[in-house]
């Protein structure tokens, strides 16, 4: 992290741009997705990529450098390749950020949450901040005790955030709203999922410590792995569907999640599937098929074979991490049945 922030090397990000052929989706069974290539776009960025550090949005990367020091600094760059001017975090009053998340609006406003310590990390809170395009900050609230796991900007503006209302061992307001959303002013204007709606087996904790938000232009989705559901809200809060989660071991890592233009919700996910003689591992990407509330396995071929860690979708892109040094924008062109 150190070398981060020095910024001692520049490494190139290269993006690979897919065309459709055909887009479709459909059915039941394994599938096959196919992409087809046609142009490159390469974006520079401090030292090499982490995936778990890339954040896509409003068309913009974000990474974060320094995550957990005094002077966090989030590196942008636009979908064109050209490096924005780093944004210093910074909250008076505050030593040490942990940074937790990060969205960006489609107007390029950037949301930051995470945990505030002082000097001697022995008293630390939760904040939650919003930035505009230009770096100046809009607000920045603590919003104890309901402490963010993420969080996302809806098409409309609105930032959307998941959490827990916890003293930090236990659920406190058993009733609470796990999904917030909250105005250009830090008001509290909205909340979804309460507590009792959404549960967890006790041991594996609270449904917001591994969920994830997606979006489209006329939705938000959220998906919490420790609830095993997966759920849709239009942006005034209307709950549009709910389904189950991927069929996977609980245990298993998830590569991330994202919606394209269409409504098309793609999920990546890896674990061990053997022990013996080796261990095994499986990568997969799931597609969700609405109708019969189950994900689809698709059979990957070509790029997605290689390019299994999703960092969201730009349009009717998928934007993969594809190892390394390298994004790709996938398209989905066809979706068949595999036999």
């Amino acid at each position: 992290m150190e070398d981060d922030m020095l910024g001692v090397v520049l490494r190139s990000i290269s993006i690979a741009v897919f065309l459709p052929v055909l887009a479709c989706c459909g059915g039941g069974g394994a599938s096959l997705v196919e992409f087809v290539p046609a142009g490159d776009l390469t974006i520079p960025c401090s030292s090499v990529p982490d995936q778990h550090n890339l954040h896509w949005g409003g068309g913009v990367l974000v990474r974060i450098l320094g995550g957990r020091t005094a002077s966090p600094v989030l590196c942008r760059f636009d979908r064109t390749g050209n490096q924005l001017p780093d944004v210093p975090l910074s909250i008076p009053g505050i030593d040490i950020m942990g940074i937790g998340n990060v969205a960006v609006a489609p107007d390029g406003r950037i949301a930051v949450h995470g945990t505030a310590y002082d000097r001697n990390a022995a008293r630390y809170t939760s904040f939650l901040s919003v930035l505009s395009k230009e770096g100046q900050q809009q607000f920045a609230i603590q919003p104890r005790p309901y402490w963010i796991g993420e969080l996302v900007f809806a098409p409309d503006g609105v930032l959307w955030t998941a959490g827990a209302d916890t003293d930090g061992v236990r659920d406190v307001n058993t009733n609470h709203a796990i999904i917030r959303r909250w105005n250009e002013k830090g008001e509290l204007i909205g909340g979804m999922a309460r507590r009792f709606e959404v549960r967890a087996p006790k041991p594996l904790g609270h449904p917001s410590t591994q969920s994830w938000f997606t979006v489209s232009k006329d939705r938000v989705g959220w998906y919490s792995a420790i609830s095993r559901v997966y759920i849709e809200y239009s942006l005034d809060e209307r709950q549009l569907g709910r389904y189950k989660a991927v069929e996977v071991p609980d245990d298993a890592g998830y590569r991330g999640i994202a919606m394209t233009d269409d409504g098309t919700v793609f999920i990546s996910t890896d674990y061990v599937t053997s022990m013996t003689p080796k261990p095994v591992q499986s990568e997969d990407v799931w597609v969700l098929d609405r109708e019969h509330n189950s994900w689809i396995a698709l059979a990957k071929k070509g790029p997605l074979a290689r390019s299994t860690w999703i960092i969201g979708a730009e349009g009717p892109h998928l934007v993969v991490y594809a190892g390394r040094d390298k994004l790709r924008l996938l398209l989905p062109a066809t979706l068949t049945s595999n036999p």
